[in-house]
């Protein structure tokens, strides 16, 4: 594996905390949490400031069976989290506390890249534009040997997720 590069510690990054993460009950969490800390401290410093001031805003959820990673511009009155409002929800399921880190790292970044992109709630028109733009920003940080591996796995497997199947 690549040595990797590293823009901040653990400490410089907003915590995942009872305020802005939402987890399965009885769930295991450590490798979402560690990919969550690994993604966020590699993101170039050009784009972090922004990526920073949207995870204000981010509610993370780590359920224990949920189908897909996913991401929900979020701006409707039912997406709280004890008390507080948030602009985006991401959702890395339970089962991938057993695959690969790499597999992790890659759906985590990829979910945030929608983020940063602003991405709208998704819909079919603009999925594929969406999707790429986001696999783009992936590869641009520096996480394609991680989007290679994710690509690699679901395709050996014949695995295909589009829009019309989530």
């Amino acid at each position: 594996m690549k040595e990797e590069k590293y823009f901040r510690e653990d400490k410089d990054i907003l915590p995942l905390t009872e305020i802005n993460l939402k987890r399965g009950w009885s769930c295991n969490i450590v490798k979402r949490e560690k990919a969550y800390y690994e993604v966020l401290k590699r993101i170039p410093n050009c784009d972090y400031d922004k990526i920073y001031q949207l995870s204000i805003g981010i509610q993370w959820i780590f359920p224990a069976d949920e189908a897909f990673a996913s991401f929900i511009n979020s701006y409707l009155p039912e997406h709280k989290l004890n008390g507080y409002r948030f602009s985006y929800t991401i959702t890395i399921p339970n089962f991938y506390e057993r695959m690969q880190f790499e597999l992790v790292v890659a759906a985590t970044v990829h979910e945030l890249t929608h983020v940063y992109l602003e991405h709208p709630i998704k819909n079919a028109e603009y999925y594929a534009q969406d999707e790429q733009e986001a696999n783009d920003l992936v590869n641009k940080w520096g996480f394609q040997e991680e989007r290679d591996t994710e690509v690699n796995f679901f395709h050996n497997r014949n695995i295909s997720i589009s829009f019309d199947e989530r």
